[in-house]
């Protein structure tokens, strides 16, 4: 979940997420963690399921750019496969979407 924020606030342009996003993500695990203690596995099966909705909703909803593509440009600029620049969602294309 840090990742996908990190990576969300930095294709917005806007730099690093605030740090509340980072606390907000952290406790939340936190208690999925503790929470494992004594209900076995369902908190392991929630904290999978919110990191899978937190990737795919934005294809979900029918946008063309996501947390995914974000974090492929990136990569893609740090070895200098794309050029360098933001990720725009106008008139782009996502790398992960057909």
């Amino acid at each position: 979940m840090v990742a996908l924020a990190t990576a969300r606030s930095l294709a917005a342009g806007k730099g690093l997420a605030s740090p509340g996003t980072f606390l907000a993500s952290g406790l939340l695990f936190t208690g999925y963690f503790a929470a494992a203690g004594f209900l076995g596995a369902l908190p392991a099966v929630l904290a999978v399921g919110t990191d899978v909705a937190a990737v795919a909703a934005p294809y979900f909803r029918g946008q063309k750019i996501g947390p995914l593509d974000s974090i492929a440009g990136a990569l893609g600029r740090l070895d200098g496969s794309q050029p360098a620049g933001p990720v725009t969602g106008a008139g782009a294309s996502g790398n992960l979407t057909p």
